[in-house]
């Protein structure tokens, strides 16, 4: 694979060479494009969807991304996240652990509050009539 993308990153350099009047530019379009190639099939930086975790009122999705875990709420519009580092909890099971009911009730608490919050801001913009 680091063949691949350094042929890649060889031949945009060369085609960047050729165009001499817009080379910054053009410099810096191939820098980011091969920049998010990278990224984007990099398995260390790749987010992965371990777990979902049913329950009637949210979603609840485990991730794993950048040597870190992620526990992740999502309750309509509103999404709430946590990470840890893999060093302080090793393995998905202790992370399913983690995820109490008084975990989700406090997180049920917090999209009310985020909603709340929301609708208030809201109001500000559009006042009712």
């Amino acid at each position: 694979m680091k063949d691949r993308l350094f042929r890649g990153v060889r031949m945009l350099g060369q085609l960047v060479t050729c165009v001499k009047n817009r080379a910054f530019c053009l410099k810096y379009r191939i820098f980011t494009t091969v920049t998010r190639l990278f990224l984007c099939r990099n398995p260390k930086t790749a987010v992965r969807i371990l777990a979902t975790i049913p329950h009637p009122q949210m979603k609840i999705s485990i991730f794993q991304w950048n040597e870190k875990w992620i526990i992740e709420f999502e309750g309509g519009a509103y999404k709430q996240s946590f990470r840890l580092s893999q060093e302080s909890v090793a393995s998905l099971e202790e992370v399913k652990k983690m995820i109490t009911p008084r975990m989700i009730e406090g997180a049920i608490e917090r999209f009310r509050s985020m909603h709340a919050d929301f609708g208030e801001a809201y109001q500000q913009i559009k006042p009712t009539n």
